[in-house]
Order: C-alpha cells, then structure tokens, then sequence
C-alpha cells in the first residue's frame, strides 16, 4: 500500500524539483518504493519531461544533467517480469525524446582537451536505447505483442539516425564513456543487417576509429565488443571483406590474439575465423602478419573458448586452398591435442574439421597426418563411447565431423592405406545401426572412396 507522501509525490511530479523528488525515489530506496513508482506511472512522468527537455531550444548544463538522471531512473522503471521494457517505451512515448538526448545537448557538453567533449547524456541514452534489445522474455510476458513492437521500435532508432549519431559522437567523446556507446552499436549491427549496413556506411569501419577501440588497453569490454561487431560483419557476407580490409585491422587482431584478457583472445580468434568463413581473401594477410603462427599458438591457451575458437580459425584458414599448408604445418600436433575427450565438443569439432580441411585442397600434408597420428587420433574419436550419445540431435557433434574429416583423408593413397591397415569395417557397420541419417552418409563415403581403385594411368 503507497504512502500517503509518496502518492502525492507521484501525482505532484510536474515541476522540476518535483521530478528530482521522484528520480530520488527510484534510484536511492527500496525495491517497495520503486515498485510503487512504477505503479503509479512513474515512468510516463519521467518520460513526459524528458520529452520537454529534449525539445528546448535553449539548452542548459542543467537540463542536460537532469536528462541524464531521468534516462538513468527510468531503466528500473521499465525493468518488469510482465511487461517487456519495449512495449512501455512505445506506450508512454519516450522512444525519439532518448535519441535525441544523443545529440540534443552536445553544445553544452564540458571540452576534455581539443575536440574532445564529454557530454554526461551520452552513456546514460546509450543505455536506454540498448535496455529493450538486452532485455530476457519470461513465461509472463505477451510475446506475441513484443515481437511485434519491436520492429516499431527499431524502426524509430534508424529513423532517428541513431548509428551515425554514435560513431560521429564516439570520434569526439572521451573513452571512459565508450563502453555504452560501443556496446549500443555493436548490439544493432547483430540485431538486423539494415543497422549492418548503416554502420559501414557512416564510418564504423574507419581505420582511426578501428584502430583507437581495437587498441584501448584499460577496457577490454570495448575490445570485445568491437570484435563481435567486425565478426557479425564478416559472417554475414563476402562482400563486406573489402571494406573490413580497408578498416586495415588484420594486424591489430593478430596482436589482440597475446591479450591478457582471455574474452579478447577469444573474440579475436572467432573474428579472424570468419574472415576467411566465405573465401580466401585475407590468406595473404594471414602470411604477412604471422597470424597463423598466433593461432596455433591459442590452441594451448589457458582458456577454454580461445581453444575454441583457434581450432575454427585454423580450420577456415585451411578450407579455401592449399595456400597456407606450409604454415599450418605446425597446426597439426595442437590440433590433435584438442580432440582429447576433456574438452569441449564444439572445440573437438573444430580440431577435427580442421583437420580434414588439412587434406581437402591437396596431399600435401598426407604423410605428416598419418606419421603424426592425427589419422589415428580421428579414428579414436569415432570409437569413443560417448561419440554416439554426443552425436544425437548434433549435425556439427564430434563424431559426425571426424567421420567427415576421415572422407576427406580417404581421398589419398597415403590416408587411404592407413585407414585399411586399421580394419575399421567392423567400427562402421556398427555406427550405421545408430539409424542417424548423416552418420549413414559419411559412413558410406568413407567406405566408397576406400573401395574405389585408383584410376590407371594412360
């Protein structure tokens, strides 16, 4: 039941003193207070004045301040297990006023040094604006509703311009308030291609701009950030690989692959998997750079999602051609350590693929896969006991891609020789009564090409 005070409080807050009132109610009480607020449309309130706010003409350092403390007390505000944070936000009509906040008080920002301007309602707006892209659907809410609002909502954040606003507000901001900014863009770049394009277009991959982020040593959150937005540009198409090229950022990746934060490492190696996910473009960079002898390097990483992703990295860098065998030689050892049962399956599934794509453009690597025991380190993958369990349901389980891996291998002599030495008829006959469909298909591959005879010469 609400105080008599504060539903006075709540129906009085039209004035700016008043309003400070209800901002201190929301941020400094009890979850109880804040709940009455929220009841009592506190959030319409705050919504309303920041509306009034954003729409001056005169601006002042302290609108901007208030601003800021209103867009900071509305995210509890919005923060319900039965209304999603997207749906109140269009109901009460906050949407353009937030995004104005952008750039609506940029002239009364405090100059750092030179044409650097800290403007307190960047990080704050930032936040809001990325709040209902961040925000979990539970059992409660209408979900049906939220989906479709939320395209209502993205629609107003591009109207907006919000992405030109955050990278040209990103050139002149100082970095301790980048981390909101950045990780508002990066999440709109994985939220749909249309903000993709919007932030290729309007300079996000501007090699200064790449640079400075990609060099930032006092947050690694804004590293990681900016990579999972190079790594969602990169999957999306090869036609985004010349303009990621021209951001000149190969080098500073590979130098991101010694971080000491392990999350860096990690989305370091995922970035530079993709970018040669579609074709063979940066296999020149790779040489140049030593980018290959970093990657090889990462599969024995303390961390267990660098391991990971080092083995994909690898297995992409090999897919294309044969062009860079020669480095990848090394890559063989390390990757047959990470199919040992101890790691992750998604990591033994990259090692394995890995492996394969080793012998899928030439027969180059043949006998150092048979002498290394990496032929043998696959076959005893497929016998594992758990390769079954492991594969059900899992089109990319350990077991499928080292099935895989071993056709590619039976396409040579040298590889095809082993595999015969090893009596595997037994092993797969038995995986074929698993009744998995693409089990059967592999299996039937690898038996094919061992049975095929070589073609005679002329």
């Amino acid at each position: 039941m609400k105080s008599d005070a504060t539903q006075k409080l709540i129906r009085s807050a039209t004035t700016k003193t008043l309003s400070a009132k209800l901002l201190a109610i929301v941020t400094e009480t009890s979850d109880d207070v804040r709940g009455q607020a929220m009841s009592a449309d506190g959030a319409r309130i705050l919504a309303a004045i920041l509306v009034d706010e954003t729409s001056k003409r005169s601006i002042t350092s302290e609108n901007a301040e208030l601003s800021a403390a209103i867009m900071r007390a509305m995210i509890p505000l919005l923060s319900s297990k039965t209304t999603h944070p997207v749906l109140t936000m269009l109901d009460i009509g906050v949407c353009e006023a937030m995004c104005l906040a952008l750039t609506a008080f940029t002239k009364v920002g405090k100059t750092v040094k030179d044409d650097v301007v800290y403007d307190v309602t960047l990080e704050p707006a930032a936040n809001l604006i990325l709040h209902p892209f961040n925000y979990m659907l539970t059992n409660e809410m209408n979900v049906e509703a939220t989906a479709a609002a939320m395209p209502r909502y993205q629609a107003i954040v591009s109207e907006r311009q919000v992405m030109k606003t955050i990278i040209s507000r990103l050139r002149t901001s100082p970095r301790d308030i980048w981390p909101a900014p950045i990780a508002l863009a990066s999440r709109l770049v994985m939220v749909s291609p249309s903000f993709a394009a919007e932030f290729m277009a309007n300079g996000g991959l501007d090699a200064t701009l790449c640079r400075r982020v990609l060099k930032s040593r006092d947050n690694a959150q804004i590293v990681v950030d900016w990579l999972v937005t190079l790594t969602q540009l990169a999957r999306m198409s090869a036609r985004n690989y010349t303009i990621i090229d021209d951001a000149d950022v190969t080098q500073i990746i590979t130098e991101l692959l010694d971080h000491p934060d392990p999350n860096v490492r990690a989305r370091a190696c995922n970035t530079l998997g993709n970018v040669c996910r579609h074709d063979a473009y940066f296999y020149d960079e790779f040489r140049e750079f030593k980018t290959l002898e970093k990657l090889i390097e990462r599969c024995s990483d303390s961390d267990r999602t660098t391991r990971k992703f080092a083995a994909f990295a690898i297995g992409n860098a090999a897919f294309h051609s044969d062009a860079l065998y020669g480095p990848l030689t090394a890559a063989v050892d390390p990757l047959v350590h990470l199919l040992d049962e101890q790691e992750e399956p998604k990591t033994r599934s990259n090692a394995a693929a890995a492996l394969g794509n080793l012998v899928r453009n030439s027969n180059v690597l043949c006998d150092l896969m048979v002498n290394s025991g990496a032929m043998d380190a696959l076959i005893n993958l497929i016998a594992s006991p758990n390769a079954l369990s492991e594969a059900a349901g899992d089109s990319q389980s350990p077991l499928k891609i080292a099935l895989f891996s071993l056709g590619n291998m039976c396409t040579h002599r040298v590889c095809k020789e082993r595999l015969t030495t090893r009596n595997l008829e037994p092993l797969l006959d038995n995986l074929t009564q698993y009744g998995d469909e693409t089990i059967k298909k592999y299996v039937t591959r690898i038996k094919q090409k061992i049975e095929r005879k070589p073609a005679r010469a002329a």
